[in-house]
């Protein structure tokens, strides 16, 4: 994030991440209605895992982990 931000999209930013951070715990947990939820809420869905350095998105952590009804 650079210094030149205005404060407004710094707290989109972080909310974005807040938003993404949320939607992997939910796939870490199976929780399917906490994940349409979030969806809803409009979570960013092309974000990739940095809190565990996976890399993937919630869909490929999803996928990985055989949950195939969140997949859908």
């Amino acid at each position: 994030m650079s210094s030149s931000s205005s404060p407004v999209e710094r707290l989109r930013l972080e909310d974005d991440a807040t938003l993404a951070a949320e939607l992997f715990d939910a796939v870490r947990t199976k929780d399917l209605d906490r994940v349409r939820r979030l969806i809803l809420d409009g979570c960013p869905l092309n974000t990739r895992d940095q809190a565990w350095d996976s890399g993937l998105t919630p869909l490929q952590l999803a996928a990985a982990t055989n949950q195939a009804d969140m997949c859908r």
